[in-house]
């Protein structure tokens, strides 16, 4: 976890250490330690630290990455749903499902070199 955004998170909550670890049920100690990057929570500790500053896991264990491919595939399903739409091949009314957009990601990705044939 990187204490540093802990204890952002709880300065910027206007409390104190003592505080936190009481609404936590962890010692004081403990959220310094963690502040410090000397000790991890476990998985149960970080997940009440997420849950009580309304922030992702992800967040505290800076695993930025996943939110970024997570950014990325929803852009690239918006360009395929539009592109599908210009094409004719379906209404701004109509809605895929996630698994649907999958789908058909998966076929044109597996496809690229007919497609690209297509065009010649």
């Amino acid at each position: 976890m990187n204490g540093n955004k802990l204890r952002t998170l709880r300065e910027s909550n206007g409390l104190l250490q003592k505080q936190l670890g009481n609404t936590l049920g962890i010692s004081p100690s403990t959220i310094g330690m963690y502040e410090q990057n000397r000790r991890e929570p476990d998985n149960n500790t970080l997940k009440k630290i997420a849950n009580f500053f309304k922030v992702s896991t992800d967040y505290l264990l800076d695993n930025e990455y996943q939110k970024y491919e997570k950014e990325k595939i929803q852009i690239e399903k918006d360009a395929l749903k539009e592109m599908l739409v210009k094409s004719g091949y379906m209404s701004t009314t109509d809605d895929l499902t996630d698994e649907e957009l999958e789908r058909l990601m998966e076929f044109l990705n597996k496809n690229k070199d007919f497609i690209k044939n297509i065009k010649k």
